[in-house]
């Protein structure tokens, strides 16, 4: 027997079991000018600088978060955090291009400030980022984004309802308009009722249907006491008193 509550555990459990959600954003290297006081002091014209976000938007401790960049850097990471100590436990080891958080709390954002080596500018590009020794999935990203911007879920998931509404509308007005066409549903309901219509209408038998009125009803009465019941069959009537209630009435009328 099927267990009603069979569906709920079911969301406990991917709910339980789903990736911790992350939210990472990544702003590629751009040139800064330092100013000309600086420039004379430090004989550096400018360097280049690339943001990296990181939020833990989970209930738990995050661990040992490494971060995999893809060219040296020219000058040491600078880490800030939106806790209020601003203290970050974190190392970076510069002959394996790689930065260690130790840990990372609950809606704890970091931002990072790298800046890489001008002559290998063009190598440097979104690092791999890997959680408790997992690589950062695009799942997990997704589940940060949209726990990060509620409204932007809550509009994806409208769009996937138009266009499901779209497309369902549009192939049932299609099915609605082609479900008469011979080539297309030569077995069809409607198409074997239209053709029996057209060849019963050769022999002067047509299928008609007229309001109920008393002259419809004495001509009707007027022909083969097998008539009477067929006429009921065809539209439903399970009584003489049922049928002569209805609007309209539905019979086959022969010439012949």
């Amino acid at each position: 027997m099927w267990n009603p509550f069979s569906i709920l555990s079911f969301f406990y459990t991917v709910a339980k079991d789903a990736p911790d959600p992350i939210n990472v954003q990544f702003e590629e290297p751009s040139p800064n000018l330092l100013p000309s006081e600086l420039r004379k002091k430090t004989k550096v014209d400018g360097f280049f600088v690339s943001q990296l976000w990181i939020e833990n938007l989970s209930k738990r401790v995050l661990e040992n978060v490494r971060i995999n960049l893809t060219s040296p850097l020219e000058y040491a990471p600078v880490v800030r955090t939106n806790k209020r100590h601003g203290e970050v436990e974190f190392s970076y080891d510069k002959s394996k291009m790689e930065f260690l958080i130790t840990k990372l709390d609950p809606s704890e954002s970091l931002k990072l400030s790298f800046f890489p080596k001008p002559s290998q500018i063009k190598n440097f590009n979104k690092p791999q980022i890997i959680i408790e020794g997992q690589e950062l999935s695009k799942l997990m990203l997704q589940l940060g984004f949209y726990k990060k911007y509620p409204s932007m879920l809550s509009m994806y998931f409208f769009t996937i309802f138009v266009s499901i509404f779209t497309v369902c509308t549009i192939g049932f007005s299609g099915y609605l308009l082609l479900r008469d066409n011979a080539y297309l549903f030569p077995n069809s309901e409607y198409t074997v009722l239209r053709q029996a219509q057209e060849r019963l209408s050769k022999y002067g038998c047509p299928l008609l249907v007229r309001e109920n009125t008393k002259e419809l009803k004495q001509k009707l009465q007027s022909g083969s006491p097998y008539h009477i019941p067929t006429i009921m069959e065809v539209n439903g009537a399970s009584t003489e008193k049922e049928l002569w209630k209805k609007e309209s009435i539905a019979f086959i009328e022969c010439d012949n």
